[in-house]
């Protein structure tokens, strides 16, 4: 009934380093939308919607659809002992995520102008 969360870990490191790279490409382009530029090379809001949605949201979605194919194989293929020790990577992945798309904000304005929360 514990989480063998190291050998989970030696399991995953397929998914941990995809995540790795995708997260690091997110942060790159977010990073590269948000840089401060001089008033001749400024984005204006509009740019960053357009640069958003070309750019950064298929980072997310790519990555969404990977960690969702992953939970899959996580609930088809482990027994239940280990399947516990998976599911605890992973979400410490989704956590991972979501403290990248948090840090810049950029996602979660996307997010409130799509739902049209604002």
């Amino acid at each position: 009934m514990t989480l063998n969360i190291k050998s989970a870990l030696k399991e995953a490191v397929f998914w941990l380093l995809a995540n790795i790279v995708g997260m690091g490409t997110y942060f790159a382009i977010e990073s590269w939308i948000l840089a401060p530029r001089d008033e001749v090379d400024e984005i204006n809001p509009m740019d960053v919607m357009y640069y958003w949605s070309k750019l950064d949201f298929p980072v997310l979605a790519v990555f969404l659809v990977l960690n969702f194919v992953w939970l899959i194989s996580i609930l088809m293929r482990r027994p239940s002992d280990s399947k516990r020790s998976a599911l605890a990577v992973w979400l410490m992945v989704c956590l991972a995520w979501g403290v990248t798309l948090i840090i810049h904000g950029v996602a979660v304005i996307m997010l409130v102008l799509v739902i049209g929360i604002g």
